[in-house]
């Protein structure tokens, strides 16, 4: 190589130097850094095998059960000691003790000693044998009648007819029993009730009455009140005593517990008949009213059926329910022998009729009470389904008695009855009916003649401490 060349070689070598330094200094390098070569990628196992997780040692096995309960025992904290309970505060003096010289200091008034309430009274367990009156009172013999299930009577063939055509057909269902329930407290028209209703029966060899009496001495008996209404043998409710169809217990009224538990102990009357009828001890009946209620059931289709409902009213007369003629002896002489219902019409087929509409909590004193109201309607095609219970008009099968009677613990309950047995007695799988037809009437006591003396009023001190105030009447 010539000298020139070598010369020439020198200066592109330092010329490519310089090049190279500039360039790394125009990246924001170093000297270093710009021929520093990075190194190569490792090959992908080695990769792998640096980043693999270290082994991790299993963990120790648990202790046995009995290790683990003491460590358990061990680590329990401690029992922290209960602070005492606080100094009792008394209050303050009596204002009179602390103003001594302030005269007419109001004082609130000191709490009433509230003590045991007394003990409930006993329950008759045993009503005897139910004889609704016996042969040797005078008024036995004037009732009976050897021949009663023999004799055809002419009222009992008209009741026939007429329950034929509201039914539609011939039907009566002889071999089927009714048995009524009332519970009676000192209502004069209780004997009359038992006599129309034997009068107006289309089978009165069916009927039987269970009578639970709440009397005065003076009263008029249900049984033995019949001896100044009817004439035998022509009577249908002759000779039915005998036959153990009119059944009946009696107390003192002074010794009533009120119409729930009256209600009660009449059904405890119930002779396994095959329906079970409720009413008032002031009722009157449509001709033939056994067999248009035995139909009202059957067209039902439904065993667990209540036939229900409030019947509509008939007015109180001269000899029916005359309270302002009363003397020492109880009613008037002349009212108990004279019946101004006995032929009494009215059509078991209305255009309208009476049915609950609601139900309502009323205030009555001290107690909240249930108090169902009625209204006129138009009377279904059918008997309808409906949510209330009436205790004036109910009807049947007689196993409801054995399934849902009346409540024996609600003393003096009046405004709730129906209620309570409504409650039990669809919660037992009963429904409740309004009827398409009316077998009864009831006695309004509002029109025209004052209210009976209700249950407790003028009672004697011993049943005060029971309940502070009248609760109701029951007839």
């Amino acid at each position: 190589m010539t000298k020139s060349t070598e010369t020439t070689v020198s200066a592109l070598c330092v010329v490519a130097t310089v090049i190279v330094l500039q360039g790394g200094s125009l990246r924001g390098g170093t000297t270093g850094e710009a021929f520093r070569a990075a190194p190569p990628p490792p090959p992908a196992a080695v990769i792998q095998k640096k980043q693999k997780p270290p082994v991790v040692a299993p963990p120790p096995p648990p202790p046995p059960p009995a290790a683990a309960a003491v460590i358990q025992k061990r680590q329990k904290p401690p029992v922290a000691a209960s602070p005492p309970p606080p100094p009792a505060i008394k209050g303050p003096p009596p204002l009179k003790k602390q103003h001594p010289g302030i005269k007419d200091v109001w004082e609130p008034p000191a709490r009433p000693v509230v003590g045991k309430p007394p003990a409930r009274p006993r329950l008759p367990q045993n009503l005897g044998s139910g004889a609704g009156l016996a042969p040797e009172r005078p008024e036995y013999a004037s009732i009976d009648d050897t021949a009663a299930g023999e004799r055809e009577r002419p009222a009992t063939a008209r009741n026939r007819r007429e329950a034929a055509r509201v039914v539609g057909r011939e039907e009566h269902w002889p071999g089927e029993s009714v048995f009524v329930s009332i519970a009676s407290y000192r209502d004069p028209e209780c004997a009359k009730t038992v006599s129309r209703a034997f009068e107006r029966a289309a089978v009165p060899e069916r009927v039987s009455f269970g009578i639970f009496q709440q009397n005065a001495a003076a009263d008029v008996d249900c049984v033995g009140g019949l001896a100044d209404l009817v004439r035998c043998p022509s009577h249908a409710a002759c000779g039915r005593v005998r036959r153990g169809q009119i059944r009946a217990y009696r107390v003192p009224w002074t010794e009533t517990l009120g119409p729930t538990i009256a209600r009660h102990l009449s059904e405890r009357l119930y002779r396994n008949e095959t329906y079970v009828m409720s009413f008032d001890a002031h009722t009157n009946f449509a001709r033939g009213w056994d067999t248009v209620a035995i139909d009202m059931f059957k067209r039902i289709g439904n065993p667990r059926a209540i036939v229900t409902t409030y019947p509509a009213s008939y007015a109180a007369t001269n000899h029916s329910e005359l309270w302002a003629n009363v003397d020492a002896n109880g009613p008037c002489r002349e009212c108990r022998t004279i019946d101004d219902q006995r032929d009494a019409k009215f059509d078991p087929t209305p255009e309208t009729q009476m049915a609950i509409c609601r139900t309502r909590r009323v205030q009555v004193g001290r107690t909240l009470s249930f108090k169902h109201d009625v209204n006129r309607m138009r009377r279904p095609p059918r008997p309808t389904l409906v949510p209330f219970l009436a205790a004036g008009f109910n009807f049947a099968r007689g196993e409801r008695i054995r399934d849902v009677p009346y409540d024996a613990h609600s003393y003096f309950l009046f405004d709730g009855e129906e209620t309570s047995l409504a409650v039990r007695a669809w919660t037992h799988g009963y429904d409740f009916y309004h009827p398409d037809r009316d077998v009864t009437r009831l006695l309004d006591h509002r029109l025209g003649k004052a209210l009976p003396p209700p249950i407790l009023d003028d009672a004697p001190d011993q049943l005060r401490p029971r309940s502070p105030r009248p609760l109701g009447f029951l007839g």
